[in-house]
C-alpha cells in the first residue's frame, strides 16, 4: 500500500480519535457526576452505590494507563486506538441499557479501560504523524479532551431531565459508536508489527525514588479532591445547600471544567511569568485546594454566606489544570528512557486518588442518608454532611502543601543533564 494512502488514512483516523477523545474525557463526569439525582430517583441507588461506581471508572482508568506506559510501544497508535475505543463504544452502550448496580458497574469499568487506551492510542497517532510538532498538536488534543466535560455537562443534564438518563448517556454512546466504525474502516494496512519484549526496571526504578513518591502525593490528591467534587458530591451539593436549580449547578460545573481547559492553553505563559519556577505552580495549586476547602468548611461552619461555596469549587478547581506541570517536574526527576513511564505512574497514582477520594465522599454521604429527606433530585443531604467531605479536602490540601516541600526545583535540570553528558 502507498505510504499516501497510508498516511491519509491515519489522518482520518486521528480526527476521528479526536472525536472520541472528546467524548471519552465526558464519560468521567457522568456517573455519578452530573447523574447523581436521576439515578437515585430512577434506580433507587444510594450515595455509597454511586460513589463505587465512580470509583469503578477511576481505578479501571488508573490500571489502564499503568498498563499502557508498559506495553504501548510493543503495539503501536492504529491496533490501541481501534482497540481502545471498541471498548469504551460498548461499554458505553451497556451503560445506557444497564439497570443492575453490578451490570452498571462492569460496564462502567469497560468504559474506563477503552477511554485510557484511546488517550494513547492518540498521543501515538500524532507522534507518527506530527513528529516535529508533537507537543504543539498534543497541546491542541488536550484541549478538546477538556472541552468534553465542558460542553458535556448541561446538554445531558437537560437531555436527562427532558428525557431520562438513559437517553441522555445513550446520545453520546451512539455517537461514540459511529466514530469508532469510521476509526476501523479507515484503519486496514495501518498497524504495525508487535514488537517483542518489555522490561519492568523503569517501573521498578521510579518507584524507589523517594522524591517521585512525594510528587506523586502532592500531585494526586490535588485531583482526587477536584474529581470528587466534579463526579460525586458537587452537583448535589450546589442544589442542596447553595439553592441552585440543576441547571444552574450543571452550569457551574461547566464553567469549571472550561477554566481547566483555558489552564492547558495558559500553562507556558504562566510559567513565564514566575520565570520557569514549577515549585512556585505547585505550591500555588496545592495552597488553591487547600483554601477552597477551608473556604467551604468555615462557611457551613460559622454559617457564612452559602455562595461562598460556589467560589471555593473554583479555587479547587484551578490547581486540577497543572497536570502538565506535574507531568514537566517528573520528566526532569528521572531519566530520559524513563520519562513514558514515570508520566504513567504519575497519571495511575492520580486516578487512585480520584477514585479514592470519590468513595470517602459518597460514604460520608451515605452515613446521613437515614435523616435525609427525599425529593425530585434524591436525597436532601443535611449541611453536617458536606461539612466532612470539606473537612476531608482540607486534609488532602494540607497533605498536598506537606509534600510538596519533599522534591527539588527542576527548572534547571534539563542544564544541568546535558551539562553531565558533556
Amino acid at each position: 500500500m502507498e505510504e499516501r494512502t497510508i498516511y491519509r488514512r491515519k489522518l482520518i483516523m486521528l480526527i476521528a480519535g479526536g472525536v472520541l477523545f472528546f467524548f471519552t474525557s465526558m464519560s468521567k463526569m457522568l456517573i455519578p457526576g452530573v447523574l447523581f439525582g436521576e439515578l437515585q430517583v430512577s434506580l433507587g441507588y444510594s450515595a455509597a452505590t454511586l460513589g463505587t461506581l465512580g470509583a469503578v471508572f477511576m481505578y479501571s482508568y488508573a490500571i489502564s494507563q499503568l498498563a499502557i506506559g508498559i506495553f504501548s510501544d510493543r503495539y503501536g497508535g492504529s491496533r490501541l486506538l481501534v482497540g481502545g475505543g471498541s471498548v469504551f463504544a460498548v461499554g458505553m452502550i451497556l451503560t445506557a441499557l444497564s439497570s443492575s448496580a453490578w451490570l452498571m458497574g462492569f460496564s462502567r469499568g469497560l468504559t474506563a479501560l477503552g477511554a485510557g487506551v484511546v488517550f494513547l492510542g492518540l498521543a501515538k497517532l500524532l507522534n507518527d504523524l506530527f513528529p516535529k510538532y508533537f507537543t504543539m498538536s498534543l497541546g491542541i488534543a488536550l484541549l478538546v479532551g477538556y472541552l468534553g466535560p465542558a460542553a458535556g455537562g448541561v446538554p445531558i443534564t437537560l437531555m436527562a431531565e427532558h428525557a431520562n438518563w438513559r437517553v441522555a448517556l445513550g446520545v453520546p454512546a451512539a455517537i461514540s459508536f459511529l466514530t469508532v466504525c469510521v476509526i476501523v474502516i479507515s484503519s486496514r494496512g495501518t498497524f504495525k508489527a508487535v514488537q517483542k519484549g518489555f522490561s519492568l526496571a523503569p517501573l521498578f526504578s521510579i518507584l524507589k525514588s523517594r522524591q517521585m513518591w512525594c510528587l506523586f502525593g502532592c500531585s494526586s490528591v490535588i485531583f482526587g479532591g477536584y474529581y470528587a467534587m466534579l463526579t460525586t458530591f458537587g452537583m448535589k451539593c450546589l442544589t442542596d445547600i447553595v439553592g441552585f436549580s440543576t441547571a444552574t449547578a450543571s452550569t457551574q460545573i461547566t464553567v469549571q471544567a472550561t477554566l481547566i481547559a483555558i489552564n492547558c492553553v495558559l500553562f507556558n505563559f504562566v510559567l513565564m511569568l514566575v520565570k520557569n519556577r514549577r515549585k512556585v505552580m505547585v505550591y500555588g495549586g496545592s495552597i488553591c485546594a487547600l483554601a477552597g476547602g477551608l473556604l467551604a468548611y468555615l462557611t457551613l461552619k460559622m454559617e457564612l454566606p452559602r455562595i461562598l461555596i460556589s467560589a471555593s469549587f473554583i479555587l479547587i478547581t484551578l490547581p486540577a489544570g497543572f497536570f502538565a506541570i506535574y507531568s514537566t517536574i517528573a520528566k526532569e526527576l528521572t531519566s530520559d528512557e524513563n520519562v513514558g513511564i514515570a508520566v504513567a505512574v504519575l497519571n495511575f497514582f492520580a486516578f487512585v486518588a480520584i477514585a479514592f477520594s470519590g468513595q470517602i465522599a459518597a460514604l460520608l454521604l451515605q452515613k446521613w442518608e437515614s435523616v435525609s429527606l427525599k425529593g425530585e433530585t434524591g436525597y436532601l443531604y443535611p449541611a453536617a454532611a458536606y461539612e466532612e467531605i470539606f473537612l476531608f479536602l482540607v486534609f488532602l490540601g494540607a497533605f498536598s502543601l506537606v509534600c510538596a516541600f519533599g522534591f527539588p526545583e527542576t527548572k534547571d535540570a534539563k542544564t544541568q543533564k546535558e551539562e553531565v553528558q558533556s
